[in-house]
């Protein structure tokens, strides 16, 4: 009896302690009670006046847990004060709201975002401590004159786009899958050109492979595409071209090998170098369906040009300019935002550099902030001119001094188009490695200066690798340790060869003109070369490489080919059928020839 109340008491412990547990457990989580919770159906409308700043969360997320009660402690502390300017906090739960969150492009927890009047103006990237949020929060209440602004410059700028990019019955990729493409049915399928009845006719950019049957990259490619598309259903059309059939789009895109990549909008493409696994391919795609073109003033303009070496920006009246004289803007950012940022303000002092007069800002002016924003360049032309700017853009898009990373190594160091690689080494973390890159700049930009003026000349890449990330490829390829760094090195992919000495033996001086000047000599062959492989792989690579091209050379002129060994094939053939012809006429002519007796 003893022992039976014992373990009675034993029983009531534990389960006064889990109850005790599980009491403090829950008190301890999070909640949002002082926190205004908004959810997809009312987002739009509420979001719609004033300025709010938005955290995007979910519950399972430790990070979120963490900053939710400094969410609320932000919420307490400058609620009344930050309400009487029109600002407020908020929240979404995007486990319960994923539509919402996914329309807003959030692709991790928490992201913290600021609309105002209804509009996407920026996001915030500092750290989030509370000091930080309350700083944050309050600078933008302070600068409220400007919020309205750039809310005006965000609905210019959609309703531009809205005129410009009609929306299409069919929304893009429906149904998830790859559609074959084809000399009659590409510009109609990628909405180039009208049509009638066709249900793969669709709004929105296209992510097109063009392959060939026979290669074994592109059979390999092959299920990961279709995953692709399947992944992007609703977002980005799919497709495949088949060379070997279209030659005319081969052509027209400058196929060289195979599979080749390109996301296109609009008809303008930007080529896919990364690697190709479904995942890269799908964030590659997704980056080009959003904002082409962002709002931004003068802080934020400074932040993004110490971060892009290339950036782009429209200044411009948003209450006069014509939506027209927007559209070739529009249609370069919204081509070729998945590797280059657009954006656009109403303010004519954002570039105290370069002021802009009232008469530019009322049409509007296109300037490239290059060299993260020590070079400023700006176009000449009319803005909305629909061929000259989309080309100029296209010109000034390309770092002159890159970083080399998985995206472009190949472009770079493996001479696609038959093109040099110019390439410093350097220890990404070295204090003064900026004013290397400075002389390699100066020498890329004399060097496509001589360039122009002289057509022949060998196009070259320019590029600079962190030489110990790649520190196994480096020395690999070219000997280099960490001990030789900074070192500049002339890729010649088509030779298996590089160039680190100029033509008196010593290494390239890192000095412009030394490097402009051996860039020129290994364009034209006047450098000793040292190979970049051993004796066994050297042969092997150029044998692959020469197959390689005759396989492209061959392709489509099989028929011409078949034809023209046939036609020898046929004459030989009727050679030795008259031969044996006569041959034949002859043994029966001798077989009817009477014998003769020796005696006769």
């Amino acid at each position: 009896m003893e022992r039976r109340r014992v373990t009675r008491r034993a029983v009531t412990s534990i389960v006064a302690i889990v109850a005790l547990a599980l009491f403090l457990l829950i008190a301890s989580e999070p909640v949002d009670g002082a926190i205004h919770l908004l959810k997809d159906e009312e987002f739009a409308a509420t979001t719609s006046k004033g300025t709010w700043f938005v955290f995007f969360g979910a519950s399972w997320c430790p990070h979120c847990q963490h900053l939710t009660p400094l969410w609320e402690k932000l919420t307490d502390k400058l609620g009344p004060e930050l309400k009487k300017n029109d600002f407020h906090i908020a929240k979404v739960e995007c486990t319960e709201n994923d539509g919402l969150c996914k329309r807003h492009n959030v692709k991790s927890y928490p992201t913290l975002i600021l609309f105002a009047e209804g509009q996407r103006i920026d996001t915030h990237e500092g750290s989030k401590t509370f000091e930080e949020l309350k700083s944050y929060a309050q600078s933008h209440v302070k600068k409220a004159p400007s919020v309205p602004l750039l809310s005006t410059v965000a609905k210019r700028l959609a309703a531009a786009h809205s005129s410009a990019h009609p929306k299409s019955s069919v929304p893009p990729n429906p149904n998830g899958r790859v559609v074959s493409l084809t000399q009659a049915t590409f510009d109609t399928s990628l909405g180039l050109s009208e049509s009638e009845g066709d249900d793969e006719v669709s709004s929105g950019p296209w992510f097109v492979e063009f392959f060939a049957p026979w290669c074994g990259h592109c059979q390999k490619l092959a299920p990961i595409w279709d995953e692709v598309a399947d992944k992007l259903r609703g977002k980005v059309g799919v497709g495949k071209v088949d060379c070997t059939v279209e030659k005319t789009l081969a052509s027209r895109f400058k196929i060289r090998g195979y599979p080749t990549l390109i996301f296109l909008e609009r008809g303008l493409p930007v080529e896919y170098n990364g690697p190709r696994t479904r995942d890269a391919l799908v964030e590659f795609a997704e980056s080009g369906t959003r904002p082409a073109i962002l709002p931004i003033d003068q802080k934020k303009l400074e932040e993004a040009t110490s971060k892009d070496e290339v950036v782009f920006l429209l200044a411009f009246d948003p209450e006069k300019i014509a939506d027209e004289a927007l559209y070739p803007y529009l249609y370069s950012a919204s081509a070729l935002r998945s590797t280059n940022r657009f954006f656009a303000s109403g303010d004519p002092s954002i570039l105290p550099s370069h002021a802009v007069s009232s008469s530019d800002h009322s049409q509007g002016v296109v300037f490239v902030l290059r060299d993260n924003g020590a070079t400023i360049i700006r176009f000449n032309g009319d803005i909305a001119d629909a061929s000259a700017l989309p080309e100029w853009i296209n010109q000034h898009r390309k770092p002159v001094l890159p970083l080399i990373d998985q995206s472009n190594a190949n472009e770079v160091l493996a001479g696609q188009d038959g093109k040099l690689g110019a390439v410093l080494l350097d220890d990404l973390r070295r204090p003064n490695r900026a004013e290397v890159e400075k002389e390699v700049r100066e020498a890329a930009r004399a060097y496509a200066s001589a360039q122009s003026a002289h057509d022949g000349k060998r196009e070259v890449n320019w590029g600079v690798l962190d030489a110990i990330s790649w520190a196994k490829y480096v020395e690999r390829q070219f000997g280099v340790k960490k001990g030789d760094l900074p070192k500049f090195v002339i890729v010649d992919a088509e030779l298996d060869q590089f160039y680190d000495s100029d033509a008196n033996g010593k290494l390239i001086d890192l000095k412009s003109g030394a490097i402009e000047e051996a860039v020129r000599k290994a364009a034209a062959g006047e450098l000793p070369g040292r190979s970049t492989e051993n004796f066994f792989v050297r042969p092997l690579k150029r044998v692959g490489r020469a197959l390689n091209r005759a396989a492209l050379w061959l392709n489509g002129k099989w028929p011409y080919i078949f034809a023209a060994l046939l036609v020898p094939f046929a004459y030989v053939f009727y050679l030795l059928w008259k031969e044996h012809g006569a041959l034949t006429e002859a043994e029966e002519a001798g077989a009817r020839k009477p014998v003769q007796n020796k005696g006769d």
